[in-house]
């Protein structure tokens, strides 16, 4: 079996730092994404938008699992997204515990305590 790959580690791109906005060189690297436009608040589009995405990194990572023997997985979709969206949410000017709520919403946790998890 292949060794894991945390491109967390690996990559200067994925680690995020709380509080620290700074611009990155980001590799060419195959992405899920959503694209559109419109606030992430309100658009129904970008809620079926994303409950669209999740199906596919998941079965993304078990192909993965299948011919790989490994998978970095569909959750650090979910990590990478909560701390972007925490972000963007705090730029706008909303609170950290405001922006906490609606992440939590968004990535499924309906608890703010959970969704810590996702923004370290």
């Amino acid at each position: 079996m292949a060794d894991k790959v945390d491109l967390k580690k690996s990559l200067d791109a994925y680690q995020a730092r709380r509080g620290q906005f700074r611009i990155v060189d980001v590799p060419e690297l195959q992405y899920l994404t959503i694209d559109g436009h419109g606030d992430p608040n309100t658009s129904p589009s970008y809620a079926e938008a994303l409950n669209a995405l999740y199906p596919i990194a998941y079965a993304l990572k078990f192909a993965s699992k299948r011919e790989l023997g490994f998978s970095n997985g569909g959750h650090g979709l979910r990590h990478s997204y909560a701390q972007q969206r925490m972000n963007d949410l705090q730029q706008r000017g909303m609170r950290y515990d405001q922006a906490k709520g609606t992440v939590a919403q968004e990535v499924g946790h309906f608890d703010k305590e959970t969704t810590e998890a996702y923004l370290r």
